[in-house]
């Protein structure tokens, strides 16, 4: 089964107003074509948005993960937009496995 991981960055809001830089990944099953979108830690991502930063919210970055590509699927990647192949909340699980 194919699938393609795409992670964009997003402001949420931290303590006493300032912003706080998060990352969302986003893995798209092809195969069910089902995508799912996680936190930082790995846990799947819950749907409660803030308005904090206009263009720059967890709402935004959602939207651009959704379709991350430019034209068509598998082509340029929009502004923002990074591949990745190995989340880290699971690498540092496959440094330990014995080989």
């Amino acid at each position: 089964m194919s699938a393609t991981g795409v992670k964009t960055t997003y402001e949420e809001m931290g303590d006493y107003g300032a912003s706080e830089t998060k990352t969302l990944y986003c893995k798209h099953h092809q195969g069910s074509d089902t995508v799912t979108f996680y936190n930082e830690d790995g846990s799947v991502a819950d749907m409660a948005f803030q308005e904090w930063s206009s263009g720059k919210d967890k709402w935004d970055a959602m939207q651009k993960l959704w379709m991350p590509f430019k034209d068509e699927w598998e082509g340029e990647l929009i502004d923002g937009v990074e591949r990745y192949y190995v989340p880290p909340w699971e690498q540092d699980h496959k440094q330990s496995q014995p080989k």
